[in-house]
């Protein structure tokens, strides 16, 4: 029941989070950008931290890229 009304739960669109994001910086774009910014390299190093630790075999291959496409 529980996963069924997980479904109907809408994902915000990208422009409202993108309000959310400047919402909570209260309007200072500077500082929103600047907070996503390090959260994108924070991820992208802990991309990079997992794909030097797995197996090759583990996961069959898969390389994960780190530029976006598009």
């Amino acid at each position: 029941m529980i996963l069924a009304q997980a479904r109907h739960i809408e994902q915000p669109r990208h422009d409202d989070r993108a309000q959310l994001i400047l919402d909570a910086f209260a309007g200072n774009a500077l500082a929103a950008l600047n907070s996503v910014i390090a959260d994108a390299d924070w991820l992208c190093h802990q991309l990079e931290t997992a794909t030097e630790n797995q197996s090759f075999g583990y996961v069959r291959g898969l390389k994960p890229k780190f530029d976006r496409e598009g």
